[in-house]
C-alpha cells in the first residue's frame, strides 16, 4: 500500500473505483427505467435452504414450512424439503406466465412429484 501511495498510484485506483461505481449506477438507472416501462422484465430469486426451518423454536418441529404471500409479479423461493434430501420451490408468476411455465415440457423434465416426506 505504501509502496503505491508513494507512486501516486491510489489516485489512479481511487478514479477507477468510483468509474466503477459511476458505470454500476448508470446500469442500475437504465434498468429501472426500462423496468418503469415494461421493457424489462425481472425475475426475483431467493434460497431459505439450509436454514434451520425445520428445528423445534419452542412449539415442536413443524410438520411444514412455507412463505408468506409475498407482493412480487415473479418471484422463486428455494426451500429444503422436510427430509433434507430435496428442494422445494415455490414459485410465483402472473396467470399467463404461470400456465406458459407450467406446460414448459423441458423445465417438467427436471421435477420430481412431491411426497408424503416433503
Amino acid at each position: 500500500m505504501r509502496d503505491l501511495m508513494s507512486r501516486g498510484k491510489e489516485q489512479e485506483f481511487v478514479k477507477k473505483l468510483q468509474k466503477g461505481i459511476d458505470q454500476t449506477s448508470n446500469v442500475v438507472k437504465e434498468h429501472a427505467e426500462e423496468f418503469a416501462k415494461g421493457e424489462l422484465v425481472s425475475f426475483n430469486f431467493t434460497s431459505l435452504c439450509r436454514f434451520p426451518l425445520y428445528e423445534d423454536f419452542g412449539r415442536g418441529k413443524p410438520s411444514w414450512v412455507s412463505t408468506n404471500p409475498l407482493p412480487y409479479k415473479t418471484l422463486i423461493v428455494f426451500v429444503d424439503t422436510k427430509s433434507g434430501d430435496g428442494i422445494q420451490a415455490y414459485v410465483v408468476f402472473e396467470e399467463e406466465d404461470m400456465a406458459q411455465f407450467k406446460s414448459d415440457k423441458e423445465f417438467r423434465s427436471f421435477l420430481s412429484p412431491p411426497s408424503e416426506s416433503n
